[in-house]
């Protein structure tokens, strides 16, 4: 539906930055933009977001907050 582009724009433009920034800098081959945009997704379930109290989908989900000890670098 028309009212919703918004909201897909919004998506795309939250994972499309990250993966830029992964990728442009590192100068990294396209290849990898299918990795880069998984890591991006992750990275966006395990960020806090405003509509969920400020909660992370993961902890909204598993009602605890995750344990970011291991967090990993990108290409590691």
């Amino acid at each position: 539906m028309p009212q919703h582009n918004g909201v897909a724009e919004s998506l795309n433009r939250r994972l499309l930055d990250p993966v830029c920034v992964i990728l442009h800098p590192n100068r990294l081959p396209e290849a990898l933009w299918g990795e880069a945009i998984q890591f991006a997704m992750w990275l966006d379930n395990w960020t806090s977001i405003r509509i969920l109290g400020d909660t992370m989908p993961y902890e909204r989900l598993h009602r605890e907050k995750p344990n970011l000890a291991g967090l990993p670098k990108w290409g590691q």
